[in-house]
């Protein structure tokens, strides 16, 4: 029987944050980095939600990256996390049967976590999707207690923590790297959500909806070797300086060709076409 079509839901899922687990020398850099943290972004480390395993997370204007170290929660380096959001009532019911529709029930699982954002109490409900590898992949909505069936912002829960002050602005892209079974799912995802993909010979890339003005991107190729999962980071600037960072085995450059923009390996080997052709487009 032919599958069928897939019904976009009709309202925008925009980029959550993503999720990286890191090399031991990459996570203590990420987290002792003193220019890291006074000069180039917001930088939390988070002790406290789940005190055995710390994450470093460095947040944007309206978009973030965490980081964990290698073995946290029994994850492998380069297992990888990449997450949707939805801020329109009643989207992230849309977005779970589009997937459902597209995935299978089974490899949709609904989830509840309790949270605080800006001290009030709220809850996080979404969708996970299930992956052969090292990745992983959620559409979630974010409510507080007062208000269940309003979602709230990126901006209303993030604008305490960024910094527009200091260097970083917003994500424009993470590259991934995915094995062939988990690079056809996760293109399955983002076009269930409303995004639209690009096929190239190498790699595809994937766009969200307008964001604030501009779109953020998700760049898909091979996974070869340990080069696994979240293997490099673009990151629109304030303004222009020109810094070269090493952090363990990632390496963080700003202000890349001239432009107001780093580029963040976290693979030594990370760098292709496609994240040549996002800088080109800034």
């Amino acid at each position: 029987m032919a599958s069928q079509p897939v019904q976009r839901p009709g309202v925008p899922y925009f980029f959550d944050h993503s999720v990286a687990f890191v090399s031991n020398s990459t996570y203590q850099a990420f987290q002792n980095s003193t220019w890291l943290r006074d000069v180039f972004s917001s930088l939390t480390v988070d002790t406290q939600t789940t005190p055995e395993q710390p994450s470093v997370t460095q947040q944007f204007e309206r978009t973030s990256l965490m980081f964990f170290q290698e073995g946290a929660f029994g994850f492998p380096p380069g297992m990888t996390g990449f997450g949707f959001t939805s801020e329109s009532p009643g989207g992230l019911k849309l977005a779970t049967h589009a997937l459902e529709t597209s995935l299978g029930k089974d490899n949709v699982s609904p989830y509840t976590e309790t949270t605080s954002v800006h001290g009030r109490a709220a809850t996080v409900r979404g969708s996970e999707m299930a992956f052969s590898g090292p990745f992983f992949s959620w559409v979630n909505e974010t409510s507080t207690d007062s208000s269940p069936n309003i979602p709230l912002t990126r901006t209303e829960m993030v604008n305490e923590d960024y910094a527009p002050a200091k260097l970083a602005s917003n994500l424009v892209a993470i590259g991934l790297a995915l094995g062939p079974e988990d690079s056809g799912r996760f293109e399955q995802v983002l076009r269930a959500v409303g995004w639209s993909v690009e096929r190239h010979e190498a790699y595809f890339a994937g766009h969200s909806p307008l964001d604030g003005g501009s779109r953020r991107s998700v760049i898909v190729e091979p996974a070869v070797g340990s080069r696994r999962g979240m293997s490099v980071a673009v990151i629109a600037l304030n303004r222009y300086t020109s810094h070269d960072e090493q952090l363990g085995d990632a390496r963080l450059m700003v202000g890349v060709r001239g432009k107001n923009v780093a580029v963040l390996r976290i693979h030594p080997s990370a760098g292709n076409e496609a994240i040549e052709r996002e800088i080109d487009g800034l």
